[in-house]
């Protein structure tokens, strides 16, 4: 291994990112260190690029490229019995994160039968952090109400994105939504209280403020 290689595994072990390093036959292996959301990503930070990383640290460690691993509760020694204690901690990390995984799918599926949507809210609904479901949003509903019925009476989707811009829905920069992201708005079936998921279609248990009369999306191009 290079020093390149070292170089790109040590930025990748502080980073989370990508790092492309020689397995046990010389042929380069890439790891992407990556967690589903922000809450996971600092619950099982240091577990997940530690165990993604294990048969490269026990290969380094094995023909002296790694000398010493500091952690910050794991003490470890480079013997036959450190490396034996550090393959049960990578055991202990990879479990820890595959029932993690099964957690999250579990409850994502409990959501779904429930007629719940599992991701962020689109316009006009809004997240609520402590019930755990989507309700309609007050003010922005009704600009989206409006904006559906601006289509209907033949405004174009830049049209529609700007009166949504002066009315705060926009890109986090402020600028004002895309002509695919208006697009997208005025098809989803969520509206009406449908929505997909994992390729699949679930029918919702939110309130709905747009009317099966009102919902008539943009034929595609």
């Amino acid at each position: 291994m290079n020093s390149r290689n070292l170089k790109n595994f040590s930025g990748a072990i502080h980073s989370g990112q990508m790092a492309t390093l020689p397995n046990r036959w010389g042929k380069p292996t890439s790891q992407k260190l990556k967690s589903t959301s922000k809450k996971t990503r600092k619950v099982c930070h240091r577990k997940i690029k530690t165990a993604a990383f294990r048969p490269h640290v026990v290969y380094l460690l094995d023909i002296g490229k790694l000398q010493d691993l500091k952690f910050p509760t794991f003490w470890f020694d480079n013997t036959p019995q450190g490396k034996f204690m550090l393959s049960i901690a990578f055991g202990q990390s990879k479990y820890y994160i595959d029932n993690l995984s099964e957690n999250i799918k579990r409850g994502v599926g409990q959501k779904l039968r429930r007629g719940e949507w599992p991701l962020k809210a689109p316009y006009g609904y809004l997240n609520e952090v402590k019930q755990r479901n989507i309700a309609i949003d007050p003010e922005k509903s009704k600009i989206v109400k409006k904006a559906f019925k601006l289509f209907l009476e033949g405004k174009t989707f830049t049209e529609i994105s700007k009166y949504m811009g002066g009315f705060g829905i926009a890109k986090k920069d402020g600028k004002p939504l895309k002509i695919n992201q208006i697009r997208k708005m005025l098809t989803n079936k969520f509206y009406v209280g449908i929505f997909k998921y994992a390729g699949e279609y679930h029918e919702a248990s939110h309130k709905c403020f747009i009317s099966k009369e009102l919902f008539r999306p943009p034929k595609s191009d």
